[in-house]
């Protein structure tokens, strides 16, 4: 994601955030795109998404994973 100044950044993550994100930029007069990219077509708010994306995560995130899977149970 990328903005054209700070004040425009609100924290809508969660499931349906992409919605949410296109919102608050119409009703800021923003414009926005949705950009198509492969390696970032999942939307990754959990550690469950996370879980399902095992195995296509780059070396430091899966890093993290594994830490976090050491500690917690998904």
């Amino acid at each position: 994601m990328a903005l054209a100044a700070p004040h425009l950044f609100a924290p809508l993550y969660g499931p349906g955030s992409a919605e949410r994100f296109r919102g608050r930029a119409e009703r800021l007069g923003v414009p926005s795109a949705t950009a198509r990219i492969p390696n970032l077509a999942d939307d990754v708010d959990t550690l469950g998404d996370l879980e399902r994306l095992d195995g296509r995560l780059g070396p430091h995130t899966s890093a993290v994973f594994e830490e976090l899977r050491a500690g917690l149970t998904l």
